[in-house]
């Protein structure tokens, strides 16, 4: 046997058999129900106030950037735009779903017992289900449901004083499709056990099929000897897909992982409240920016059960049954966790509002549909970034995003262009970009 191979299996055996939570999430909360000293630190740890939870909204500026969404056409931030959320699976808390106010159609998460029937299989790790996240024994338990709220989460009233919680945009329909329980892909087996490269090429297919503009998948995999994701991805990029992925963390090897590592996927780094690169977080040239991601407040589950919020209006409370069979209520909370993960799921939302600003019809009309990705990653690379002194663009991508800059930024054409005009402003800009 080889030097590599037994490498190789050794990286393998320690993913399997460690509770290493894998490259897109860290989570710094445990559970330890047995210790009361630790409950009692959990306790101290989860007292959040509303300047730990509100720095990174306040870097990304999202409260601006959903002025302007307001302000230019009177429409809800993520209104009309479709992501495809490819994940865990979620918990359908009321937080990741409300009625539009004309009545229509619901916005945030699409979820309901007929989904399934007309739009195929959601979860390719239970077909018969809803994607639903349905293994407390999985090492990523709820990571979908945390990485969905930071994009149509909306929570006016949070356990957290004076903080009042909303995704970057809350109206986007999220359409969430399951293809594992662990965000840690190594080769066809995971640490959760149901991961299947299969399943996330096809999850991107089934994505690509149900027209999505978005797609966010904070997960990776470190080995696809066939090509069955770079294959999916390529077909989601001719269709004019933002395809938005985790560049990952905490493995013992710093190598970026699929997706976010094909050419024109946008690969997204984490950065820290004091404008750095988050030192957990992987590293590499193909890396197109950062956002925050070290300890950054979501919604998710409270793994404090001994001491539930108290949300007397909103009752974030989900009752679903296990993957065992077994009834499970669960209390929602907002909680505080690191990992590219949540940066990632930042930058989708940035997509969304992104292609809602420039009404993504127009743009495909004027760009031509499969080049809509590669001018929304030149232009945020370009002009939507800050670089803090010290900021190492050949590692840590081109900047931190900033998404009201990204919508105030001007593109290459203008609607009187024709078309010949337009496609030489455009190649002149992503060739001026790509230097």
């Amino acid at each position: 046997m080889s030097k590599y191979s037994v490498t190789l299996l050794s990286l393998i055996s320690m993913l399997m058999t460690t509770e290493q939570p894998g490259f897109a999430q860290n989570q710094k909360h445990t559970d330890n129900l047995r210790n009361p000293a630790a409950v009692q630190e959990a306790n101290f740890r989860d007292r959040l106030t509303s300047d730990d939870c509100h720095w990174a909204w306040e870097q990304l500026e999202i409260e601006q950037a959903q002025e302007i969404i307001y302000a230019a056409k009177k429409e809800l931030p993520g209104d009309g735009i479709s992501i495809a959320h490819i994940d865990t699976g979620i918990i359908p808390f009321p937080a990741l779903q409300r009625n539009s106010d004309s009545g229509l159609y619901s916005a945030g998460l699409l979820w309901g017992p007929k989904i399934n029937s007309f739009m195929g299989i959601m979860n390719f790790v239970q077909p018969h289900l809803p994607a639903i996240d349905n293994n407390p024994k999985a090492p990523n338990f709820g990571h979908g449901t945390e990485t969905a709220s930071l994009i149509v989460g909306s929570l006016p009233e949070t356990n957290v004083p004076g903080w009042g919680f909303k995704g970057v945009a809350p109206w986007a329909r999220l359409l969430p499709i399951k293809v594992t329980d662990s965000v840690v892909m190594v080769g066809n087996i995971s640490t959760g056990g149901t991961a299947d490269l299969r399943n996330l090429a096809e999850g991107i297919r089934l994505a690509t099929k149900l027209g999505a503009q978005v797609m966010t998948i904070s997960l990776g995999a470190v080995f696809d000897q066939k090509n069955f994701i770079k294959t999916a991805v390529n077909e989601a990029l001719e269709q004019g897909i933002i395809v938005v992925a985790a560049a990952g963390q905490t493995l013992p090897i710093d190598i970026v992982p699929l997706p976010a590592n094909l050419p024109g996927v946008i690969s997204v780094t984490a950065s820290t409240r004091p404008l750095g690169h988050w030192q957990e977080a992987f590293s590499g040239k193909n890396i197109s920016w950062a956002a925050p991601g070290e300890d950054v407040c979501h919604f998710g589950i409270d793994r404090n059960a001994r001491n539930p919020p108290r949300l007397s209006q909103l009752q974030q409370v989900s009752q679903i049954l296990s993957r065992n069979g077994a009834e499970m209520t669960l209390q929602g909370i907002v909680r505080r966790s690191s990992g590219t993960s949540y940066s990632t799921a930042f930058s989708a939302g940035a997509a969304a509002l992104w292609l809602q600003h420039h009404n993504s019809s127009a743009l495909a009309k004027l760009y031509g549909k499969k080049n809509i990705s590669k001018l929304f990653m030149a232009v945020a690379r370009e002009m939507a970034m800050e670089t803090p002194p010290g900021w190492n663009t050949d590692k840590h991508g081109a900047g931190i995003l900033n998404i009201r800059k990204l919508l105030e930024a001007p593109l290459p054409c203008r609607s009187v262009d024709t078309s010949e005009n337009c496609a030489v402003k455009l190649s002149a800009f992503l060739s001026s970009a790509s230097r």
